[in-house]
Parts: C-alpha cells; structure tokens; sequence
C-alpha cells in the first residue's frame, strides 16, 4: 500500500483504498502522533478505541501504517543526508588541519 504526500505538507497523505475505490486522508500529527484517518475502519472502532485508551499500535489503522512507514523513510533519508554531509564535511576539515599543520 503506497501512500501519497500532500504536496508541501510534512504529516498528511494520500493512501489508497485497497478494494481500489478512492483514497483516504491521513493525518499523522493528529492524536498525539498515533494519527487519524477518515477510512470507515479508524473512525468507527479505532478511534473510539484511542480515545478511550489512548496511543498505541491498536489503535492504528493499515492506512496509518502506510503513511507512518513513507513518513519514516523520507525523514531518514534526509538524516542520512545530513550525517553524511557533516560527516564528510568533518574529513575534509581533518584532512586541511592536518596540511596546515604538517607545513
């Protein structure tokens, strides 16, 4: 199940029905970070359930799931990225310290 960002949003997305007739909306930021999701499932017995007993995986619907699991790679990508960056940026750092001292 592949899940859709909304364009220019960090927590919302798209994620298909699986019968294949429209999509649902899922909001991560909602519920204290365990999410929301307009599908049938989610609002007549998850959300009850969450609200009652509060955050957990049980209270997550597969369309949460999906939008969780896109939410996590994107945002590990990125920190990927950035470690990689001052990572590198350390070396290069290194490397000329080690020429200026060297001279």
């Amino acid at each position: 199940m592949k899940a859709t960002p909304l364009e220019g949003e960090w927590f919302r997305f798209h994620v298909p029905s699986q019968e294949g007739n429209g999509t649902y909306l899922v909001d991560l930021e909602n519920h204290d970070l365990n999410g929301e999701c307009d599908c049938p499932h989610f609002r007549c017995r998850l959300e009850p359930l969450l609200k009652e007993r509060g955050p957990s995986d049980a209270t997550r619907c597969k369309h949460i799931n999906a939008a969780r699991n896109m939410w996590f790679d994107r945002v590990a990508r990125m920190v990927v990225r950035c470690v990689e960056k001052q990572v590198c940026g350390n070396e290069d750092r290194k490397q000329q310290d080690q020429a200026s001292d060297a001279s």
